[in-house]
């Protein structure tokens, strides 16, 4: 593994180097079972330097995009989101020009906005609404300003 991203670590940017030693220092050697991971960001399958069928080439930012996709569908990401958004981020081919962007980019993905549902209304809400209006002290017993108004005979 350790050959594989050397070869490839000296041609990537200053943000895809840190997120890169930022992957290996979250994972250590748990990174050998990212194979999607390391194999997209090798280019083992060459589709960059290679043409297809159809002649189309995969572009620079389109081979970023699926390096980010194979961290973005592992359980790491799932897990980690808001740490996995910042590197993932950083492996964008345009990180340098827009940092935030990229980063909201990835975020909306890993954490995508949630529908709002109205709690449907319960007698369980009504009763616990209705305990929490006593107190611990006077519960379950006549309070000392009842008692004060009963007359002595």
């Amino acid at each position: 593994m350790r050959g594989l991203i050397a070869a490839v670590f000296d041609r990537l940017t200053g943000p895809q180097q840190m997120a890169l030693s930022q992957l290996v220092f979250q994972m250590g050697t748990n990174l050998e079972s990212f194979v999607e991971f390391l194999g997209a960001l090798n280019d083992e399958n060459g589709i960059r330097e290679l043409p297809l069928l159809d002649g189309y080439m995969e572009t620079d930012t389109e081979h970023w995009r699926t390096v980010q996709s194979t961290l973005i569908d592992s359980q790491w990401a799932r897990r980690y989101t808001v740490r996995a958004a910042t590197v993932i981020a950083m492996f964008d081919a345009n990180y340098n020009q827009a940092p935030f962007t990229a980063e909201q980019r990835v975020e909306a993905i890993l954490r995508p906005p949630v529908e709002y549902r109205p709690k449907p209304r319960s007698s369980a809400t009504l009763r616990v609404a209705s305990y929490s209006k006593h107190s611990a002290k006077s519960h379950g017993r006549k309070t000392a300003h009842s008692q004060g108004k009963r007359k002595l005979t």
